[in-house]
């Protein structure tokens, strides 16, 4: 789309279209299929896969997928604490011993889990951030092959020589 649908100049048949765009967007965003998507928009499934085509329309979709899952994440993480404890409050009081047992792995396989996962985020951010140094001025790069050398240490990251 041309122009900007809030700004002066705009056509009617601009600002129909990006409305469009905009809804169709959303429900791609969030996981509907490309014909149900089309049929929110009053469009046909043709239409959408066109759009899906263009580079900068996938990467919008992109954006907002992005930011749906960040909206999700957060909602969940909000959540967590009363979740853990109704999980703690039924390890402790549970009626039955089997649900107690359940509670219990629950908490420890959530726990581990996170634990990994958390474990797993720290070691990606110390590569990226290794990965930005080697790309400065000065890396060493002793065999001349156009990658700089790394020495993996005990914790399993590569290391700059």
């Amino acid at each position: 789309m041309t122009g900007h649908p809030d700004r002066p100049g705009v056509t009617d048949a601009q600002r129909r279209r990006a409305d469009k765009e905009r809804l169709v967007i959303e429900h791609l965003a969030t996981g509907a299929t490309y014909g149900a998507a089309a049929s929110t928009a009053g469009l046909g499934r043709r239409t959408v896969a066109r759009w899906m085509e263009d580079a900068e329309f996938r990467r919008r979709v992109s954006a907002r997928r992005g930011e749906v899952t960040t909206e999700i994440v957060g909602r969940l993480v909000a959540s967590s604490h009363e979740a853990i404890n109704v999980i703690r409050a039924e390890l402790q009081s549970g009626p039955r011993s089997a649900d107690r047992l359940r509670a219990a792995s629950l908490l420890l396989s959530l726990g581990l889990r996170y634990r990994e996962q958390h474990e797993l985020e720290q070691r990606v951010q110390r590569l990226e951030e290794r990965a930005a140094a080697a790309k400065r001025p000065g890396a060493v790069d002793a065999r001349g092959d156009g990658d700089v050398d790394v020495d993996v240490d005990d914790d399993g990251i590569g290391d700059q020589r």
